[in-house]
């Protein structure tokens, strides 16, 4: 590639040729020390810039059953998503819905079950070394002009992998809020980190959490929709992601 490999932690390597743990040279253009295996699990956003971590990140694993146009489904039944809503349901809107379309797909979720919450997603396995990315959807419910706002955070769980203890770190914070239309709040507004400082990954479980701060509707079971949630690695231009073990076994993750 012309250009020397940075070296972002001892087990995520890049670049054409690296050295991996315990001394295996990793050529995915040879093949010649190591077997090059797809993530197939692991996608790219649409940028190109960064490898997807989060499952079902449109709302779309579970189909809203029934003909009302939403649902409030128990949170064991959404793959990847928790919520903080003390009836422990998540709810989905169809696109279309009170004519709020989903920013992509079918589906949409609404931060505001039955009462105020926060919903989130916990990733593991996310390597040290690089700086995280995200991207994600928001818009205000209903009609009347006025703003649903949100509070983003990522935390990084610390060495005990646990939320709420004492080794959990703020790695991001910050509040968003949906712009005021009077014709109508249904607009979608894309948010992400392009603009923001670098977030470096610490190596332990991450868990990237949106909480309702208010609704402009001004109901607790009101507010805040939600979709296309991403979370990745920043990918330097040029190069691609190889996990790197003692075996000689390299997942490359091929953008």
């Amino acid at each position: 590639m012309g250009q020397s490999a940075p070296q972002f932690s001892p087990t995520y390597c890049v670049a054409q040729t690296v050295t991996c743990d315990g001394g295996w040279v990793c050529d995915p253009a040879g093949l010649s020390t190591c077997t090059i295996v797809l993530v197939s699990d692991v996608r790219v956003t649409g940028d190109a810039r960064s490898n997807q971590f989060f499952i079902n990140e449109g709302f779309e694993d579970r189909v809203i059953q029934g003909t009302r146009g939403f649902e409030q489904i128990d949170q064991s039944l959404i793959p990847g998503w928790s919520t903080t809503d003390s009836s422990g349901t998540i709810e989905l809107w169809e696109s279309g819905f009170q004519n709020q379309p989903s920013l992509e797909g079918n589906q949409f979720s609404e931060l505001n079950s039955q009462e105020v919450s926060t919903l989130f997603q916990t990733v593991n396995d996310v390597p040290a070394g690089l700086d995280l990315s995200f991207a994600f959807g928001h818009a205000a419910r209903g009609t009347r002009a006025g703003n649903d706002v949100l509070r983003l955070t990522i935390t990084d769980l610390g060495p005990d992998q646990t939320f709420g203890t004492g080794d959990d770190t703020v790695l991001f914070q910050k509040v968003y809020s949906t712009p005021t239309n009077p014709s109508g709040n249904n607009v979608w507004s894309l948010h992400d980190s392009t603009t923001e400082p670098a977030i470096a990954s610490p190596g332990n479980a991450l868990r990237l959490s949106f909480e309702s701060v208010s609704s402009a509707q001004g109901s607790t079971s009101y507010g805040n929709f939600l979709d296309q949630v991403k979370l990745g690695l920043v990918v330097p231009p040029g190069y691609d992601i190889y996990e790197c073990s003692d075996v000689d076994t390299v997942q490359a993750i091929v953008i």
